[in-house]
């Protein structure tokens, strides 16, 4: 992975709904997808993996600056719901990275 931790940060509204629908289904058929094309399985982050003492701001700070690409899953709930600040800010930070590498 040339010095990246995760192949993909995904990204996503933390409303219940979206919550649910990406665990449920897109995070399964992601997680399937990649593996097919990597020939292994991928190294995806979902920030249900930092634990309830992690500081969050930094850690998913960390987690995106060690993450190749971003996957974000838009919608209504991703731009205008209460978390949407998070979402705004790693969607833009990636994008803001990707313009600086070329």
């Amino acid at each position: 992975m040339s010095g990246y931790k995760n192949d993909v940060f995904l990204s996503y509204s933390r409303s219940r709904e979206s919550r649910l629908w990406v665990e449920r289904y897109f995070e399964p058929t992601l997680r399937q997808a990649l593996e097919s094309e990597l020939g292994r399985p991928p190294a995806l982050f979902v920030d249900r993996q930092l634990t309830g003492g992690a500081a969050w701001p930094a850690a998913l700070r960390d987690e995106l600056l060690r993450s190749r690409c971003l996957v974000a899953v838009l919608g209504r709930p991703y731009w205008s719901s209460a978390y949407s600040g998070w979402c705004k800010t790693e969607f833009y930070s990636m994008l803001e990275r990707a313009k600086a590498l070329g």
